[in-house]
């Protein structure tokens, strides 16, 4: 048996008699390696995607959420030479309280059209306004191809609604539309409708 008495006693830097060896840790197991990291790694995912989705914003022009809706992609205005005509394939409230508008325009002429002005009033099936709005802030670069068609977005404000809630099965509607060939120096623009 060992006596405990007969050890000395060293103070720092010293050796007690025979040197110690430290006992290593052995290494650990490759998946206890990596489990720290894995955490860390999730927890920082965590932050980035909850950071995200507090930094996305909502469209203001996308529908809203139980919104009415108005669909008639399949709508095609006559091909007239009498200018450019108009049909709505699509109607829908916006997040923002607003009304967006899909347009599909039509030129029958032999010349290319720029537009000039869009005049928009509609009705529901019973009659009542739900909208009348006009804009002459029509992009200077848009035509419409001479014998052809083309697609254009109204946003009506909400400041010119008269419904907000409307279910848009079913609208009735007038548009007018003032345009002039593309190029032309005519002052007096031809007015379709």
């Amino acid at each position: 048996m060992k006596s405990l008495c007969n050890r000395r006693q060293g103070g720092p830097g010293e050796s007690a008699g025979r040197s110690r060896r430290r006992k290593e840790a052995a290494p650990p197991a490759a998946g206890c390696r990596l489990w720290p990291q894995a955490l860390l790694l999730a927890a920082l995912l965590a932050v980035a995607l909850f950071a995200l989705a507090g930094c996305q914003e909502t469209d203001p022009r996308a529908m809203r959420e139980g919104s009415g809706h108005f669909e008639r992609q399949d709508a095609l205005p006559e091909l007239s030479d009498e200018g450019v005509k108009c049909a709505i394939t699509e109607a829908y409230y916006t997040n923002d309280g607003g009304l967006m508008l899909a347009l599909k325009l039509s030129n029958g002429g032999d010349e290319n059209r720029r537009v000039l002005t869009v005049d928009v009033s509609l009705e529901n099936e019973e009659g009542e306004e739900i909208a009348v709005a006009a804009t002459d802030q029509v992009d200077e670069a848009f035509y419409v191809p001479a014998g052809g068609y083309g697609d254009m977005s109204f946003y009506i404000s909400p400041d010119y609604l008269a419904i907000t809630d409307d279910d848009l099965d079913s609208l009735t509607y007038t548009i007018r539309i003032t345009s002039e060939e593309l190029g032309s120096t005519s002052s007096t623009p031809s007015a379709e409708g």
